[in-house]
């Protein structure tokens, strides 16, 4: 944190975007989710001030100034005593997460600028206040309800994985997807989400990075019944073709992701094979997937996703662009 002087003090924290799930539907009668974390930030910087201060006109960022007002007064703040900014590089409206990362990373700024605690399990309920959230909140990976901001259950440990992201382009509206009632699916899908959040905590208990995957196929093959993609198939036959542990997706949109461990396959080889042999309307994109929560101080430039070959296949990526700490 950086004291300006005696009475502003600013503060940056960063939270990931996300590739969709790796499991959605329902637990135990409840609706829950557990995000595909990436390694890709949208950064808040925040400046708290016993005086009034002039805000900082970002328009697009909606949610985030919800997040910032709601912030402020669960702190007991005056509104027009804090201002943010916000740097991001995450496409909007697609499925990776991007008011989620906004709306965390105004909040744990603002409680880190204000030198107040927040607990993951509070910025989650101040965040689904605002709308339907990602477990991308919360540190390691989490089994979250995303309607009602409660954690389910917590894993620490991420999987050491690479994603190849596939991403067609199309526009979302997560506002419109939650609107719509799914319940006779979600009855019918019931057994099919229990089996898979069962496959996905026995993977990351045991670090069985293929039943991770299983998992993730079969969430995402699973939510064909209630939102379909015309890219799954095709996506799901060639991530069997090059030994992918699996897919993940959006369950809300079109995004897919290709779920590889660096250990096991070439990744550069199998990224530039998607290039040529995925539908040519789609984005391919190569990233890591890194554990949730936030990350406070600057983006630092050491930290680069390399697309040159590397030895034995392996990818050089910088999974934690930022430093993770607890709030």
């Amino acid at each position: 944190m950086n004291t300006i002087n005696s009475i502003q003090k600013t503060a940056v924290a960063a939270i990931p975007a996300a590739c969709g799930e790796l499991v959605q539907g329902t637990w135990q009668g409840r609706p829950c989710l557990v995000s595909c974390p990436i390694d890709q930030y949208s950064t808040a910087t925040v400046t708290v001030s016993r005086a009034k201060l002039r805000a900082q006109q970002q328009p697009q960022f909606l949610k985030a100034n919800q997040a910032l007002l709601a912030g402020l007064a669960w702190l007991g703040r005056e509104q027009s005593h804090g201002r943010f900014s916000i740097d991001t590089a995450i496409p909007r409206s697609r499925g990776y997460g991007s008011s989620t990362a906004d709306i965390g990373a105004v909040l744990y700024a603002l409680a880190q600028a204000c030198e107040r605690p927040l607990p993951p399990n509070q910025a989650s309920l101040l965040a689904t206040q605002i709308e339907s959230t990602d477990s991308t909140l919360f540190s390691g990976l989490a089994m979250f309800d995303p309607i009602n901001g409660h954690l389910i259950e917590s894993f620490p440990e991420t999987p050491p994985l690479i994603v190849i992201v596939i991403d067609p382009g199309k526009v979302v509206d997560p506002i419109k997807y939650h609107k719509q009632d799914y319940q006779n699916t979600l009855k019918e899908l019931a057994p099919t989400h229990q089996i898979a959040f069962a496959f996905l905590k026995q993977g990351l208990l045991f670090r069985d990075w293929e039943m991770v995957g299983r998992a993730s196929t079969l969430s995402a093959t699973a939510q064909q019944k209630i939102v379909f993609n015309p890219f799954l198939d095709k996506t799901l036959k060639f991530a069997k073709s090059v030994s992918a542990l699996g897919i993940c997706r959006t369950h809300c949109g079109s995004v897919l992701g290709l779920l590889l461990d660096p250990v096991k396959v070439d990744v550069n080889a199998i990224y530039q094979y998607a290039r040529s042999h995925l539908p040519a309307q789609a984005k391919i994109s190569i990233t890591s997937l890194v554990a949730g929560g936030p990350r406070y101080g600057m983006l630092s430039k050491e930290y680069t996703v390399s697309q040159k070959p590397q030895k034995h296949g392996v990818l050089s990526v910088g999974a934690n662009a930022y430093k993770q700490q607890s709030s």
